[in-house]
């Protein structure tokens, strides 16, 4: 995992930003998944901040929803409203972009909360 964080990392130094939104969204997915929930909440937090430095609107949904993914993983303070806000983020710009492929997934995601709130 290190080797793809690494390589993530060089991106930038070398001009390309061109899906590293994308690519620190699957790392922040994976780091969910392994309950590394402070090196995902940092990978969500650097992708979004690439993402409106560039004005990259089209995985942006996705990321707002690896947050609330995030939030009900950890369960910290405000979970649930953590986790409310992020999905009618991802709502919202998946609908604007009518991104039937993000809001499938949003959908999903949404399920989840209600099961576990």
């Amino acid at each position: 995992m290190q080797h793809v964080v690494d390589a993530i990392k060089r991106l930038p130094v070398s001009g390309e930003e061109v899906d590293t939104t994308c690519l620190l969204g699957f790392t922040a997915e994976i780091r969910i998944s392994f309950g590394q929930f402070d090196q995902a909440a940092a990978s969500l937090t650097h992708a979004l901040e690439i993402a409106n430095k560039n004005d990259e609107r089209y995985y942006q949904s996705e990321l707002h929803r690896l947050k609330a993914e995030l939030a009900m993983a950890e369960r910290g303070t405000d979970w649930q409203a953590v986790a409310a806000k992020q999905l009618s983020k991802a709502r919202a710009l998946a609908q604007s972009q009518n991104a039937g492929g993000w809001l499938n997934k949003i959908t999903i995601s949404e399920q989840r909360y209600l099961e576990i709130k």
